[in-house]
């Protein structure tokens, strides 16, 4: 299901879902247009993220979040939302920024702090939640935040 209000931009429809995944639909017909994993790794839209939260049977990573457009010119652009716990302490927040075209991931921000009193950079990823070295712009960070959650719940 469905855990967001959608946004509807340039004849198409972009919408986050329970099931971890981020939609891209056409207006005009509701045919997909492209979809991206932001629970599991997606390397085909350069997402590197993993975020299952275990130990299992605690739910993994879900879309809560309402996506926000970022356009300049109408044709080109992001889709801003965030992705995150679902309800599980042990599942890290993400901010995720996706081209509006193709969905492919331009940045994501860890709302987990690392460190105490420090913000936390862009496109810095929790070693647990990345197998082996990320693809670029994105980097392994010094440690797993030792609190989680943080989950992005509206735009």
């Amino acid at each position: 299901g469905m855990g967001c209000t959608p946004a509807v931009f340039n004849g198409k429809l972009y919408f986050s879902a329970f099931n971890g995944k981020f939609y891209c639909l056409a207006t005009k017909d509701l045919s997909l247009q492209w979809v991206v994993d932001l629970r599991h790794a997606d390397p085909a839209f350069n997402q590197p993220v993993s975020n299952l939260g275990e130990p299992l049977p605690n739910p993994p990573a879900a879309g809560w979040s309402s996506p926000v457009i970022a356009s300049q010119d109408g044709n080109d652009g992001l889709v801003i939302v965030g992705m995150g716990e679902g309800e599980n302490p042990g599942c890290y927040g993400f901010v995720y920024a996706l081209d509006l075209n193709t969905g492919q991931v331009q940045w994501i921000h860890c709302t987990c702090q690392y460190e105490e009193g420090v913000p936390n950079q862009p496109n810095v990823l929790p070693p647990s939640t990345v197998g082996g070295t990320p693809p670029a712009p994105f980097s392994v960070g010094p440690c797993n935040p030792a609190i989680r959650g943080a989950s992005v719940w509206s735009s």
